[in-house]
């Protein structure tokens, strides 16, 4: 198991966070060759370290004893499934995140929720909830007082979150069937006026 967690662990700090080996060392508070030797596939991570490493991933710990698990739900996650739909907390949650312009930590997503509906405690959950679903992304760290705090931004903007609610990323990539649906729509909403516009400006272009 060690070399596939180690493969995982570059991974997920490669390309899901994009942050060097250091500077996941200094979240765990352990120096720089112990965690490349847990890259490396040399040791195996403490059960704590095992946890504080699933919180820094956004993974669960399940999924980085089975990294082949945590594979085949990444695949899954990406290649053609319906984005689940939000509740109505996780939805104040990011009306939050897509008004801000700007990434927010847990802390900072509370102090700006003035009238949500859900306990401050509760934050971490919707996030995780949210993380999972692949509509908020870890965005950055801040150091705050010796340990670092996430910062989270938008995976989508609105706009995509109602298409990939109702369409598979192959459906949206089928041109055909987006065209029929925004004509419809455009019927529909008794908008063909500004669709002319729009394709006026755009054929002008």
């Amino acid at each position: 198991m060690s070399v596939e967690l180690g493969n995982l662990l570059r991974d997920l700090r490669e390309y899901s966070l994009g942050v060097s080996q250091n500077e996941v060392a200094e979240m765990l508070h352990i120096d720089r060759s112990t965690y490349t030797n847990y890259e490396l596939g040399k040791t195996e991570p403490s059960i704590a370290n095992l946890q504080r490493l699933s919180e820094i991933f956004c993974v669960s710990c399940d999924e980085l004893i089975n990294p082949q698990q945590y594979r085949r739900l990444h695949r899954e996650r990406v290649t053609g499934q319906v984005m689940e739909v939000m509740t109505k907390s996780e939805k104040q949650l990011m009306n939050l995140l897509w008004t801000s312009g700007r990434p927010l930590s847990c802390a900072e997503i509370v102090a700006l929720s003035a009238d949500k509906t859900w306990k401050d405690s509760y934050v971490h959950a919707l996030i995780k909830s949210l993380l999972k679903k692949g509509i908020v992304k870890v965005d950055t760290f801040e150091l705050v007082s010796r340990s670092y705090a996430r910062k989270f931004s938008p995976a989508v903007n609105r706009c995509e979150y109602c298409l990939r609610c109702e369409f598979s990323e192959k459906e949206l990539h089928d041109t055909k069937m987006m065209t029929a649906f925004f004509n419809t729509f455009w019927d529909c909403t008794g908008m063909t006026e500004l669709k002319e516009k729009i394709q006026e400006i755009i054929t002008s272009e």
